[in-house]
């Protein structure tokens, strides 16, 4: 491919985007602000994905590797690298997935299916997810960085009165003994949710923009995790519950996190797919995502959608088994 004037121009656009939303993002972390990191991870690698669509596989590498070289200008060296690792590799790869296809009958192209590319994905994120906690965990000044960062997370907590006084001390205890792990499992579950809420935007975007070739993915009746997923997700929700080591139950926890993150999504994207007919089909999208965004129902909602999203990956299996008979 050859690199024109007008690719050039988006390519660069696009890597101060992704480095300026990228530096902010860390920024944010060390402060705490977890508004702010959610919002801007929700579009950290938009603008990669973007190009991606436009321009190709070539440009989204030269995108995303001068990305990180802008990085290295606001932020340590070993930051800049774990950004590139978590945020910027998972999207160049998923964008080459996107643009993967096969030549059919009459002039048919047949795309890579949507669901083995939410999958890989969160393969992609789990893969980025252990590299960096390796990372954390290989010497002592990492160490004493997590240490610092749990300082400042317990600071946050007390600040905002998240939990009862009488309870702050067995919280912190509690927190403390699972710290690493927690740390982990977070990690991949926002890694996913970040990459997908990218993919999601960026998609929508490109389409506007007339850079996408591939057919706008329908999320609700595209968005069902493979078998290949479930199994993963249950051999790592096994090795939780019997294994000994404790780097094996981190790397489960890991995979349990992202994919569960996959099947949240594939969950929620099921429920807008049933009732999309139906004249209450706004009142129970309203149910779903206010008790969502409230706390004490939040865990009902997530578990409740994670169970949806792994029924449905059985459907298109009756699907396929009632179409042969």
């Amino acid at each position: 491919m050859q690199f024109n004037k007008k690719i050039l121009t988006a390519c660069i656009l696009a890597a101060a985007s992704s480095s300026l939303l990228g530096g902010v993002l860390w920024f944010s972390l060390a402060r705490m602000q977890f508004f702010i990191i959610l919002l801007f991870g929700l579009s950290v690698s938009l603008p990669i994905l973007i190009v991606t669509f436009g321009y190709g596989t070539h440009a989204s590498i030269f995108s995303a590797a001068l990305a990180t070289i802008f990085l290295l200008f606001i932020l340590l060296p070993v930051t800049a690298l774990l950004i590139a690792v978590f945020f910027f590799a998972p999207s160049v790869f998923t964008g080459w997935l996107m643009g993967l296809a096969q030549n059919g009958r009459k002039n048919t192209i047949f795309w890579y299916p949507f669901s083995q590319i939410v999958f890989l994905l969160a393969l992609a994120v789990i893969s980025a997810t252990i590299i960096i906690m390796l990372y954390l965990l290989s010497s002592a000044d990492t160490i004493q960085y997590l240490n610092g960062f749990f300082d400042r997370f317990i600071m946050t907590v007390r600040e905002n009165n998240l939990y009862p006084e009488s309870d702050q001390a067995l919280f912190e205890k509690a927190m403390r003994i699972h710290f690493i792990p927690s740390i982990a499992s977070v990690l991949a579950g926002y890694g996913s949710l970040f990459q997908l809420g990218n993919l999601y935007f960026s998609t929508r975007l490109a389409k506007k923009l007339g850079h996408m070739n591939r057919p706008l993915d329908n999320w609700p009746s595209a968005l069902r995790m493979p078998l290949a997923a479930l199994v993963t997700f249950g051999i790592s929700g096994l090795v939780i519950l019997f294994s000994i080591n404790e780097t094996i139950t981190i790397c489960a926890n890991i995979i349990i996190s992202a994919l569960g993150v996959c099947f949240f999504a594939s969950g929620l994207a099921f429920i807008h797919y049933i009732i999309q007919n139906h004249a209450w089909r706004a009142a129970v999208l309203t149910v779903i995502y206010i008790g969502l965004f409230t706390l004490v129902f939040t865990l009902f909602f997530v578990m409740a959608l994670i169970l949806a999203g792994l029924f449905a990956t059985f459907l298109p299996l009756c699907h396929s088994s009632r179409s042969s008979i």
